[in-house]
Formats: structure tokens, C-alpha cells, sequence
């Protein structure tokens, strides 16, 4: 410890209490020439800062190359670029630029999460060939699905955020995220020969879009619902009734173009129903009773 009232050393590297717990904390070898135990007072510390006189005084960067970032606190740097990263994401600046990555990232993430584990169950119960062929095929479905709805997420942020410039004080339009939406259908399921998995997500998207609307459709005009499409006194009656009306035609019509037009259904339904309702119609042997075969 530091005893006594004299005056500051009057030396060149050490200027004040300050410096003198700056070397002993930065020099090593300041350090170790005063012994733990003694009590020192600032005249009697003299001759040890004479005996350094002269020598430089290790800087933040000195220490980091020679042993290493400090293991209590991040090097100044790794702040700095931590506080200017953090400062670009709260700025509304770039809140549009950050909504488009944050879209294609979610997108990729989501389409990873669904089509994963339905192409794992559906390929190794329903497909034949080795097991690398069938992680190939699932590994190539999770891809397309998880590239598709990044790449629409992203297409669909950019125009909506495009659009938005072109408004009077950037306030979103109620046509805009059709006009998006439109766009990013075209660019991205739209053109060219569709796979399979395209197929599903397109079928999927206007399945929900017509249970949408034909909720719309009986809903009040307060509510978001399509004003005059079905009157008053009988929303009552179709909300009851549509839904059987719904399954039972769809059902019918599935087994009837099945039946007489199987080439025109998707080819995984296609083989799904094959497999349930074309099949032989007695068991032949034992092996026709186990739970995952192919006939």
C-alpha cells in the first residue's frame, strides 16, 4: 500500500498515483521489484521507477499480440464492432434492407422445418432404392422448398419495399402486398415446368386461400368479409353446411378422376391411392401383411 503525504514523483514515466497503478498493473517488471508485503510511500517508490526509466510501457495492442486477447474483457475492437452493428440494426434507416434479409432468412429456416421431416417419412416408406439414394431425394426436396420460400420472401419484401418509396410518406397501399404477392408468385412458382414440390406448396397456399374467403364470404362487412356475397338470413344455414358439402364433393370428385383419369392427379396422391385402393384385392402370402411394403 501507498503511505504518506509527499508530493507526486517527479519522473517521466510516472506522473501521478495514476501512472504509478497504471505500470503496476501493465509492467511486469515494475511490478515484481516491490515486494508484496511492503508499505511504500510515494518517496520510497522512487528508486523502483528510476530502475524502469526508460522502458515502454506495454500499450492495449502490445499485450493482445504478445499473450492474447484479455479472457476478462473483449478486445476494444470486437466493441467497437459489436456497437456499430448494433447501432445499424435499431436504425429505421435500414429497417427496410434488414426486414428483406430477416425474411429470406426465415423463409430458408421454415421451408427447412416443413419439408424435412414429411420428405424423411414420406421417401423411406414410400420409395424404393438405397438408403443414400433416398437421403439424395430427401436432401433435394428440403432444398428446393427451403430455397423457394427464401427466395420469394425476399422477392416479396423487396417489392413491398420498393413500393413503399413510391408512396407519400411511405405509407403502405392496400394493393400493395397483392401487386408483391403477384410478383413473387411468377418469379418464383410460376414459370417453367414445376416439381413436385412446388406443386404442393402452390395447391396448399389456395387450399387456405379458399377456406379464407369462404369465411370472408359469411362473415359481417365489419369484420373483413365480402359485403352482399352471401345476405343475411342465410349465412346461418351455409356456415352449418358447408363444410360437409365441401369434404363429401371433394372426396367424390378425388375417386372419381382417380378411377377414370388417374394421369391427371399428382403423381405422389396418384400412388398413395393406388397403393390403398388399386391394390390386389386378397392376401397372398404372410408377407402381404407387414406394415411397410411397396404392392
Amino acid at each position: 500500500m501507498l503511505q504518506g503525504n509527499s508530493p507526486p514523483v517527479a519522473d517521466d514515466n510516472c506522473q501521478s498515483i495514476h501512472d504509478l497503478g497504471f505500470l503496476l498493473q501493465h509492467n511486469r517488471d515494475f511490478a515484481f521489484k516491490i515486494p508484496q508485503s511492503a508499505r511504500l510511500s510515494l518517496p520510497q517508490l522512487q528508486p523502483v521507477v528510476q530502475s524502469v526509466k526508460g522502458r515502454d510501457i506495454p500499450t492495449a495492442a502490445d499485450r493482445i499480440v504478445s499473450r492474447g486477447p484479455d479472457p476478462v474483457r473483449p478486445p476494444a475492437v470486437m466493441d467497437a464492432v459489436a456497437e456499430t452493428v448494433n447501432r445499424i440494426l435499431l436504425d429505421p434507416q435500414y429497417a427496410g434492407i434488414l426486414a428483406i434479409l430477416k425474411g429470406a432468412r426465415n423463409g430458408a429456416v421454415y421451408g427447412t422445418k416443413i419439408r424435412f421431416p414429411h420428405a424423411l417419412v414420406m421417401v423411406f416408406l414410400f420409395r424404393k432404392g438405397s438408403v443414400r439414394e433416398k437421403l439424395r431425394l430427401v436432401f433435394k426436396a428440403t432444398r428446393q422448398h427451403a430455397r423457394n420460400l427464401a427466395l420469394f420472401a425476399t422477392i416479396y419484401k423487396s417489392v413491398m419495399y420498393a413500393l413503399r418509396t413510391l408512396h407519400k410518406q411511405n405509407q403502405e397501399a392496400s394493393y400493395d402486398t397483392f401487386v408483391a404477392g403477384l410478383i413473387g408468385g411468377y418469379a418464383v412458382f410460376g414459370r417453367g415446368i414445376q416439381s413436385s414440390v412446388n406443386q404442393q406448396i402452390v395447391i396448399y397456399v389456395f387450399a387456405r386461400v379458399m377456406l379464407g374467403l369462404a369465411k370472408m364470404s359469411v362473415s359481417g362487412p365489419g369484420q373483413g368479409g365480402l359485403k352482399g356475397l352471401v345476405p343475411r338470413d342465410l349465412r346461418g344455414k351455409v356456415t352449418r353446411n358447408s363444410w360437409p358439402v365441401f369434404a363429401s364433393l371433394s372426396w367424390a370428385m378425388v375417386m372419381w378422376i382417380f378411377r377414370w383419369h388417374p394421369e391427371t392427379l399428382q403423381p405422389s396422391l396418384r400412388s398413395s391411392m393406388k397403393y390403398m385402393y388399386d391394390s390386389l384385392p386378397l392376401i397372398h402370402t404372410v408377407l402381404d401383411t407387414k406394415v411397410i411394403n411397396y404392392d
